[in-house]
């Protein structure tokens, strides 16, 4: 069996933003800067949600925004604001972020497309998650 390692281009680059104004910029490397074993969103998660007020993704090619503000749990899409789920239910834990990246190849292992979905959110203290989805 052939192992095939997929790394796409990253088509939407994530901004945490902190109370105190700090901003954790993910970079076309997606590396943390605590740790450059690890990526980008490990610094956001040693930030912790209650030092989070907005947490967005900006596609650079075509400059739409989406994002999440905290402690309220309002999404913004291109300015769109709504809210999805019930953030009075329990608190916010954390800051969801994650990629699905899926790859079609041919029988004879020649790759045929590939895309990626991204996904950001929250998770309440009760385990409930809430996510939106970007491609």
């Amino acid at each position: 069996m052939t192992e095939v390692t997929i790394t796409p281009k990253l088509d939407w680059l994530f901004t945490a933003t902190c109370k105190n104004g700090y901003q954790i910029v993910q970079t076309e490397d997606d590396c943390s800067t605590a740790d450059p074993t690890k990526s980008a969103f490990y610094d956001v998660e040693l930030m912790g949600v209650t030092n989070i007020t907005e947490f967005s993704l900006r596609n650079p090619a075509t400059g739409r925004t989406i994002s999440i503000r905290f402690p309220s749990c309002r999404f913004s899409v291109d300015g769109f604001g709504f809210v999805l789920g019930d953030p009075q239910a329990k608190p916010v834990a954390r800051v969801l972020y994650f990629r699905r990246n899926r790859a079609q190849f041919s029988a004879a292992g020649e790759k045929l497309d590939q895309s990626c979905t991204y996904h950001i959110g929250w998770q309440d203290d009760a385990g409930q998650k809430v996510t939106i989805a970007v491609h």
